[in-house]
């Protein structure tokens, strides 16, 4: 992200969001230490998270809120959620459009999440009830690593895993 737009925008959370008073030091200080962490935010996504913070939260953010609030955002406008991917893959088979030229084309990632889970015909030959359940279950798994991978290939110092990343406070 541009330096510019997080320093604006950082500046937007000091003044709207609950904090302890900060000395000019302290702000500078944590301006750098929070840029430095969140710089591989994309602006469109930034923009975003600030927003998403400044209507649910009353506190100023710590790094690891913004990480998380940003990646709500990072994969959405090509991944649709679990859900809908799953409602997309029944929907196909349902209407027979499995190897169908005439068929509409479905997202890269729900084609890859049911190549993985063995292909289109095991999924339509799946038998009602635990079957049909566990194949799904299979897709959710398969389908929320294959976007978690695109996140941290859009921008790799963004991570949902626990354990890599840090908090960071200043320290009085």
């Amino acid at each position: 992200m541009r330096q510019k737009l997080f320093d604006a925008q950082l500046n937007t959370l000091l003044t709207v969001t609950k904090h302890k008073d900060y000395s000019p030091q302290e702000i500078e200080t944590l301006a750098h230490i929070y840029f430095r962490s969140l710089k591989n935010i994309p602006d469109a996504i930034w923009l975003r998270a600030v927003e998403e913070i400044l209507l649910t939260e009353e506190f100023f953010p710590t790094i690891h809120k913004l990480h998380a609030t940003a990646l709500k955002f990072a994969g959405e406008e090509d991944a649709p959620p679990k859900m809908e991917a799953w409602s997309q893959v029944v929907n196909y088979i349902e209407r027979g459009w499995v190897d169908s030229p005439s068929a509409p084309p479905i997202n890269p990632l729900i084609s890859t999440a049911v190549n993985l889970l063995g292909g289109w015909n095991r999924i339509g030959h799946a038998r009602i009830g635990y079957e049909q359940d566990h194949i799904r279950n299979e897709f959710f798994n398969i389908y929320d690593n294959l976007v978690e991978e695109r996140k941290q290939k859009r921008f790799p110092m963004i991570s949902d895993k626990s354990g890599q990343q840090k908090q960071v406070r200043l320290v009085r």
